[in-house]
């Protein structure tokens, strides 16, 4: 008894420093997306300078479509890193004010930023890149780049901490295992989230044709919009902890169920499939680019020439392939300009139809002024005009309507072109590659399976783009609306996709952690820390935080069950049922939607008690003995 009140009093201890505990855990998020800044500048440095002999003193008109598209893409990351800098600078001035804290120099980073203005900076580095201003961009990008890791240092006070090796975790292991804890969890809420979605969307199937018609879009609308927060939950994770091995594929699935039930028309559905094809493509890029420098390696340090051979063979084959596909994704982002802009025809038709029905009810007010008793003089030129008004929409609306047309055969084609192209590129071109790297010993394994898994994917969202275009043109042509039912078949796969494909990243941590992994990027957790993981996923499911599945519990803790069903597994990440499925068999009780839920949200569990930092292990596993021995005595 003794020892369960000394545990009981431990937790007490605990709890008085969660505050603490939770301000930390900010601080490092903080600090870790100042430190992604400041790669975002060394990786568009890095671009730049492996096109600089191209670029320099080029006009810009003279530069050909795939350095445009470079350029432009560039600018867009270092515009996208000035709104994550504002968004940094607001957070770190929030904390300095809410906490006080002075020892980890928030005042100070708030005061620099406000007066170095890295947002203007990073804006106006943009307009240098947009403009081929590129060695001084790149002079620009160094500077930042020393800029944001300065503030990072600032406010890393385990910067020197580590470099110590002193205290309970193993010197210098414990921050990368804290990572990992607190990414399963959080994985682990957003599976619970979205599998509580895929419920609620099969519950609202089967209302559909009993239910009211507008209510039953306005359930879809609703359920659209809880995807968007797991979509921008998933994202600000791999915002702080990086992308993982399958995350963005999740990623594009969310979108795609999302678009499903708010009902988007089919040709932007698949305009966004073919903006996801790029993604996938650059993913593809990037294995590539990260083999060839292995390969380079390779080659300097080969001792024979065969080997060497062998390694410089590879090395020009991934740079090959990348200028391939580099190709190709300028093709699925149309940098050319060879085709209509589908989302923006869109818009315009949307704006055209608010015109003519503007239009028309003007026309049926003057007319009913022109047959009142008291009517104006000045009523029949009125009418003329909008009359003039509503033929000259119609008639815009038409050739609108052609455009739109001719914008969807060409991204139909280009579609099924960029398909055929990813699947050939991975059955053809990364063979070789393989083989070349394997032969000159470049280590290259994890970035030729990276690369496989890209292609496969790039292939899909290709070959999902072309049917979404294809469908929008028999629709189209047959006069009816082109959307897809929000509760159909198309939904659900996506839904049990992202359910799949988060299931997957879990597992590839679980083995990480117990240095079964693939990537060995990060070392394996202490075996300490690995069973204090596997307690808190136990004691998360028997709370109900996390629903029961064979899939997630085969998966989460690395078992040996078979992962030989369904088709696919390796080449489609989460197309399969392999290791089990996520299908639910508990019935939704009360509101099935969640639509009058106040906590629908699942709380996040990687907040204070998601931490687990090493001083705290001894009393959280004391917590947890304690506990399982008052739960045996009741029992």
């Amino acid at each position: 008894m003794d020892k369960e009140e000394q545990a009981l009093d431990q937790l007490k201890d605990l709890q008085q420093d969660t505050t603490k505990t939770a301000e930390d855990m900010l601080r490092d998020t903080i600090v870790a997306r100042l430190r992604r800044i400041a790669e975002a500048q060394d990786d568009i440095k890095s671009k730049l300078g492996k096109k600089i002999g191209d670029l320099l003193g080029k006009d810009l008109a003279g530069l050909t479509p795939f350095l445009k598209g470079m350029l432009e893409e560039a600018a867009a990351d270092q515009l996208q890193n000035g709104q994550l800098s504002e968004d940094l600078h607001e957070e770190i001035n929030r904390f300095f004010e809410d906490t006080g804290r002075v020892e980890e120099n928030f005042g100070t980073v708030a005061k620099e930023m406000e007066e170095k203005k890295p947002v203007e900076q990073l804006e106006g580095n943009a307009k240098l890149i947009a403009g081929n201003t590129t060695y001084r961009a790149m002079q620009g990008t160094a500077a930042l780049k020393k800029l944001f890791n300065q503030w990072a240092d600032l406010l890393d006070d385990k910067k020197d901490e580590d470099g110590g090796g002193g205290g309970g975790g193993g010197g210098g292991g414990g921050e990368p295992n804290e990572d990992a804890i607190k990414r399963v969890i959080e994985l682990l809420r957003i599976r619970k989230a979205q599998m509580d979605l895929q419920t609620a969307t099969d519950e609202l199937a089967k209302l559909e044709g009993r239910k009211d018609p507008v209510e039953f879009g306005d359930i879809a609308a609703e359920l659209a919009f809880q995807q968007f927060e797991l979509e921008r939950d998933l994202k600000l994770e791999r915002d702080q902890r990086g992308d993982g091995k399958f995350l963005s594929f999740a990623q594009s699935d969310m979108a795609e169920s999302r678009n499903y039930l708010d009902k988007t028309p089919l040709a932007e559905i698949g305009q966004q499939q073919m903006e996801a094809t790029a993604e996938h493509l650059e993913k593809a890029v990037l294995a590539l680019e990260q083999a060839f420098e292995k390969a380079a390696d390779a080659a300097d340090l080969a001792e024979t020439p065969e080997q060497e051979s062998a390694a410089q063979l590879a090395r020009k084959l991934a740079g090959e392939s990348a200028d391939h596909l580099r190709k190709l994704i300028s093709k699925a982002r149309n940098t050319a300009g060879e085709r209509g802009n589908v989302s923006d025809l869109l818009l315009d038709l949307g704006d055209l139809d608010y015109r003519i029905q503007r239009a028309q009810e003007e026309i049926k007010e003057i007319e009913k002024e022109i047959n009142s008793d008291n009517c104006d003089p000045q009523a029949e030129e009125d009418l003329a005009e909008a009359k003039k008004a509503l033929a000259q929409a119609l008639k815009d609306k038409n050739a609108k309507q052609k455009a739109l047309t001719e914008a969807i055969r060409a991204a139909l084609k280009a579609a099924v072109e960029l398909g055929k192209e990813a699947a050939e590129a991975k059955e053809k071109r990364v063979p070789a590659v393989e083989k070349a790297a394997n032969d000159g010993q470049t280590d290259a394994a994890e970035e030729i399976e990276d690369l496989k898994t890209a292609l496969a994917e790039a292939a899909k969202r290709a070959q999902q783009a072309a049917e979404s275009l294809k469908k929008h043109e028999q629709l189209a042509a047959d006069e009816k609306p082109a959307i897809l039912p929000p509760t159909g078949k198309p939904t659900a796969s996506a839904q049990k996709a992202v359910i799949l494909k988060i299931e997957r990243e879990i597992k590839e941590l679980m083995q990480s952690a117990s240095g079964q992994g693939e990537s060995g990027e990060q070392p394996p957790m202490d075996p300490e820390t690995l069973k204090l993981l596997m307690e808190m996923m136990r004691m998360l499911q028997e709370q109900g935080l996390m629903p029961e599945s064979s899939s997630s519990q085969s998966q989460s803790q690395g078992s040996s069950s078979s992962q030989s069903q369904g088709n696919g597994q390796g080449n489609s990440p989460g197309q399969s049922n392999a290791g089990g499925t996520t299908n639910r068999t508990n019935p939704i009780e009360g509101d099935g939607f969640n639509r009058n839920d106040p906590s629908r949200e699942t709380p996040q569990a990687s907040g204070a008690g998601g931490r687990v930092p090493s001083e705290y292990q001894d009393k959280i596993q004391a917590y947890l003995r304690a506990l399982r021995a008052r739960q045996n005595r009741d029992k």
